[in-house]
């Protein structure tokens, strides 16, 4: 059965965010940008939709409809341009054109049209399949720095190893105190740059014409990094914005970067849209179409436990080795159950305080909670399991919202075995192994 997307545009930049787009709502994508070379892929591979645009030299949309049906009378069309008039669309309708969507695309409606034609695969599918159709194989099974216990962790690990693999920068949208300093580590650790300090540029740095080459001569330096963050977009000039937008869809400035270089631009605060979306409309739609999103630290309590099991090793080691601190059990579900609004940089912040203050004994959930400055845990032989299901419950609530509130696919997404795809009772845990 065909699941394919193929993705047909003149202009490279704009098929690459399309299909960006795609990917990160489970869709597996193919692009081509020319009409000779989409109907070159036509005959080698079976597509369940074809995305287009109506403007390309040689041969208009409209023209590439006509040989399609041709020769498939049913595969879905759907026609992405600016503005048609009304005997263009009167055409493309005639030659059985599905949908017709303007540039710029409203996201929302564009992804649920798609949706009436292919349907996204489960993220477990999807890891399976856009691996060998696009990467060949996963990131690198252990990670140095972050953490993929979580099945949200894995998916965003997997689409920056993925970024990191087919392009020169990456966008992310991360939560204040989120885990860039990890992600940026973790980036160059793939560089083979493990404990390389990092060369951080703002948008007005981008309209400096010797900004290029000072950026390539960082790679003479082995204690410096090459990845690049760029920081502090949604507060630059529109002029200094356009400069970013130009350097994201391959402008001169990008062509000049030496192609080690890695470029990460961060969108640290929530607020970012309605400046960038002011002052540039154009670095607005190329940001929302290609940011990925790192979830919240507290819908993924399985990093949560790995980060603290490292940091607590770290602080340790630092502090000389006297003694290793270790948590109680009714003292992680604590730990799991914070809201962490301040994210990894609050949690590794408590978590050193409480290395400086713990001995050999294992903390238990009442100093924890001390140090944590939360209300006193309940107890018993029943509180870790009370928390974790309360956690579950979070996971879970989270899944369904991402899944439009279909349970089996929400939990096929949280990576739950096929043999317990059932609504799971009130207080149930579905991975009961948690509490040993």
């Amino acid at each position: 059965m065909a699941y394919k997307i193929l993705v047909v545009d003149d202009e490279s930049h704009y098929a690459d965010m399309l299909r960006d787009l795609l990917l990160q709502h489970n869709f597996i994508a193919d692009m081509a940008v020319s009409v000779q070379q989409a109907l070159d892929s036509l005959d080698t591979e079976e597509y369940a939709l074809i995305i287009a645009d109506y403007k390309m030299p040689g041969m208009d949309g409209a023209e590439f409809l006509q040989r399609v049906r041709l020769c498939n009378e049913t595969i879905p069309f759907i026609m992405v341009s600016g503005l048609m008039n009304t005997h263009e669309l009167i055409r493309v309708a005639n030659l059985g054109a599905n949908l017709v969507f303007e540039k710029p695309l409203e996201i929302r409606s564009f992804i649920e049209s798609v949706k009436k034609y292919v349907h996204p695969l489960s993220d477990a599918e999807f890891r399976k399949r856009f691996r060998g159709d696009v990467s060949g194989e996963s990131y690198p099974a252990e990670l140095a720095h972050l953490s993929d216990r979580s099945h949200l962790g894995k998916d965003f690990v997997q689409k920056l190893w993925l970024a990191f693999q087919r392009e020169r920068l990456s966008i992310l949208q991360l939560q204040p105190g989120a885990e860039l300093e990890l992600i940026a580590r973790e980036l160059s650790h793939w560089k083979g740059r493990d404990n390389a300090h990092f060369y951080t540029v703002a948008p007005e740095d981008f309209a400096n014409p010797d900004c290029a080459e000072a950026l390539n001569g960082i790679l003479a330096d082995p204690s410096v990094s090459p990845v690049v963050i760029l920081q502090g977009v949604e507060s630059a000039t529109p002029e200094q914005m356009q400069s970013v937008a130009e350097f994201v869809t391959g402008g001169h400035f990008a062509a000049r970067l030496h192609p080690e270089l890695f470029v990460l631009i961060v969108l640290e605060n929530a607020a970012w849209e309605g400046p960038v979306a002011a002052a540039c409309p154009k670095l607005h739609r190329i940001l929302q179409n290609r940011a990925l999103q790192l979830p919240p630290l507290s819908e993924r309590p399985s990093d949560i436990a790995r980060y603290a099991r490292r940091l607590l090793a770290a602080f340790a080691k630092s502090s000389g080795g006297e003694h290793k601190v270790t948590l109680a059990p009714d003292a992680v579900g604590l730990l799991l159950q914070q809201p962490w609004s301040g994210e990894y940089d609050e949690l590794a912040a408590k978590l050193q305080q409480l290395a400086t203050l713990a001995g050999p004994a294992p903390v238990d959930a009442a100093r924890l909670a001390t140090i944590l400055g939360a209300p006193p845990p309940p107890s018993g032989a029943g509180a870790l399991r009370q928390r974790l299901v309360s956690a579950q419950k979070r996971a879970i609530d989270a899944s369904l919202a991402a899944t439009g509130g279909d349970l089996a696919r929400a939990l096929a997404r949280m990576g739950v075995p096929g043999n317990l795809l059932d609504a799971p009772a009130a207080g149930t845990l579905l991975f009961p192994e948690l509490l040993r």
